[in-house]
C-alpha cells in the first residue's frame, strides 16, 4: 500500500470522527453552514425600494393617492396610466390591449389595481370586465375619457411600449451584492475555524484535499498546505479577503445607486477623498441625468394630466435629495 493511499485511509478516518461517512453523505448531526441569503435580500431590496420611493415629491395627487405609493407602483411596474371611471381620477398600473402606433405609444389600454408585483397579483375587472381606455397624445384634441400614461424611465424598443420596471433591473445587482454578502459571511465565520493540515509533497496535497472536499459544502474550515504556516498568517488572509469583497459590495452598490438617479455618499467608513471623486458611486453628471430624465417624465405626465383631466398635479424635486447633492458638488469643488 502506497503513502497516499495510506493518506487516503487517514482522511477518510478523520472525516469519519468529525461527522461523514465514506458515501460522502453527511451525519444527522452535521449541517454545513450557509447563511440566509433570503435575509439580506429582505434588507438590500427594502432599502432600494425606500431609496427609489422617496426621490421627488408629488402635490396635488387624486383622493386617496400619496406620493410614496405612486412611486412604489412605478417601482414595480414601470409605467401608470392616469384616468377618469364615473367621475373620480385614478392611477394604476395598465397592460396595452391593441397595437403600437407609428411612434410605438400603446392606443388603448386596460388598467389593472395593485395587488401585487405583477399582473397576475392584480384584478382587471375591478372597474368592469374588459373596462379599456383609450390614451391620450399630447397635441391632440382633450377628452376626459382618454388615459394619460406616466413613465418611470425612458422605454426600450421592444414592442412593448413600457420599460424595465426598476425593481427587476436593480434586482439584478442585488443578486449579486446578496451572493457577494454570502462569501463575506462565510470568510468571516470560516476564518476562525481553520484547520490547518500539512503534508509532504504536492501529490499528498491533493489526496488529503480531495477527500475533504467530498464532505464540505460552503463551510471550508480547512487549509492543506506544503510547507510549515503560521495560524496568524492564515487569519489575516481570510480577514482581507473579506474585506475585498466588502469593497465589491460597495462597488456593486454604487451602480446600483447611479442607474437609479441617486447620489450617495456610499455605506460603510469610506475615505471622504475616495467618495467624492465619484470613485464609489460613479459621476455626478450620469447620476443627475437619470435623476433628470425621471423629473422630466413625471412633470410631462402632470401637465397632461391637468390639460386633459382637469386636476392639479405638481412633481418636484425632492429638497432632501437637492440639498444633499449640491452640498457633495460643494465638497468636490473643494477638492478639485
Amino acid at each position: 500500500m502506497s503513502k497516499y493511499e495510506k493518506t487516503k485511509i487517514l482522511m477518510q478516518k478523520l472525516l469519519k470522527d468529525m461527522g461523514y461517512t465514506f458515501n460522502n453523505t453527511l451525519s444527522s448531526n452535521y449541517k454545513p453552514y450557509t447563511p440566509d441569503k433570503g435575509q439580506y435580500r429582505t434588507i438590500w431590496s427594502n432599502l432600494d425600494l425606500n431609496q427609489n420611493c422617496n426621490k421627488y415629491r408629488w402635490e396635488g395627487l387624486p383622493q386617496g393617492l400619496t406620493g410614496w405609493n405612486l412611486e412604489r407602483m412605478l417601482y414595480y411596474y414601470g409605467a401608470l396610466a392616469g384616468f377618469k371611471f364615473e367621475g373620480q381620477v385614478y392611477v394604476l398600473p395598465f397592460v396595452p390591449t391593441k397595437e403600437l402606433n407609428a411612434y410605438g405609444f400603446p392606443t388603448t389600454i386596460q388598467p389593472i389595481t395593485f395587488n401585487g408585483r405583477t399582473p397576475e397579483d392584480s384584478s382587471k375587472n375591478f372597474f368592469g370586465k374588459n373596462f379599456e381606455v383609450a390614451t391620450f397624445i399630447k397635441g391632440t384634441t382633450k377628452d376626459e375619457n382618454k388615459a394619460c400614461i406616466l413613465l418611470d424611465s425612458i422605454p426600450e424598443a421592444v414592442g412593448t411600449f413600457l420599460p424595465l420596471n426598476r425593481y427587476a433591473q436593480n434586482q439584478i445587482l442585488i443578486n449579486d451584492i446578496i451572493e457577494t454578502l454570502k462569501r463575506i459571511n462565510i470568510n468571516i465565520v470560516v476564518s476562525n475555524k481553520k484547520l490547518v493540515i500539512q503534508c509532504e509533497d504536492e501529490k499528498q496535497a491533493e489526496v488529503v484535499r480531495e477527500e475533504l472536499n467530498k464532505g464540505y459544502d460552503s463551510d471550508e474550515p480547512f487549509i492543506v498546505c506544503t510547507s510549515p504556516t503560521k495560524l496568524p498568517q492564515v487569519s489575516q488572509t481570510s480577514d482581507l479577503q473579506a474585506s475585498d469583497l466588502f469593497n465589491v459590495v460597495k462597488q456593486y452598490d454604487s451602480i446600483r445607486c447611479q442607474q437609479s438617479g441617486i447620489l450617495t455618499k456610499s455605506f460603510g467608513q469610506d475615505k471622504k477623498e475616495r467618495v467624492n471623486s465619484g470613485e464609489l458611486m460613479g459621476e455626478k453628471e450620469q447620476v443627475n441625468i437619470i435623476y433628470d430624465v425621471g423629473l422630466y417624465l413625471r412633470q410631462l405626465w402632470a401637465e397632461e394630466m391637468n390639460e386633459n383631466l382637469g386636476t392639479q398635479i405638481t412633481c418636484l424635486e425632492n429638497k432632501n435629495i437637492k440639498e444633499d447633492t449640491e452640498e457633495l458638488e460643494e465638497e468636490v469643488e473643494k477638492n478639485e
